[in-house]
């Protein structure tokens, strides 16, 4: 036998390990990928539709449904509307305590965002605490009004 004979298996044999060995890394994204694309289509459309039917007018009529769309009008009647009483509660005039206390929460979440951004911010998360203390502050200030003489709380 000459040396050309031999050499020829064993580089075949290197080929077929590292297909092996390709087919191999490959294997867990390509039997997980279908699971994951299915979930994600399970929980987004659910979202998606939730969202476009938010901004639709819906009417039952004779044999189906019927879709409007209207935009931010539905959004705009709940904080304003007729019935905004029934979403937000009643807004009173807020007593002495309940404007310490709301000072007090606007006061230490401002000190939160300081010692955040002395401590070396990033980008991401300042814009996210300042989403925080927002969302923070308008809950506070929701509860302040309701909670003082005259007003009255969704809840009642």
């Amino acid at each position: 036998m000459s040396e050309g004979t031999i050499a020829r298996p064993v580089v075949a044999r290197r080929r077929l390990n590292a297909v092996g060995t390709r087919l191999d890394r490959y294997a867990s994204g390509t039997f997980i990928l279908p699971a994951v694309l299915i979930i994600l289509a399970f929980s987004i459309f659910p979202l998606v539709a939730s969202l476009y039917v938010s901004l639709t007018r819906i009417r039952f009529v004779q044999g189906g449904v019927d879709f409007t769309f209207v935009g931010l009008d539905n959004y705009a009647k709940l904080l304003v509307g007729i019935d905004h009483d029934h979403f937000l509660g009643v807004l009173g005039n807020p007593s002495v305590v309940g404007l310490a206390a709301g000072v007090a929460v606007a006061a230490a979440l401002v000190w939160w965002i300081a010692r955040y951004v002395r401590a070396g911010a990033t980008v991401f998360g300042l814009v996210g605490r300042i989403v925080a203390l927002v969302g923070i502050s308008s809950l506070v200030w929701l509860a302040v009004e309701t909670l003082s003489s005259g007003g009255r709380g969704r809840w009642s």
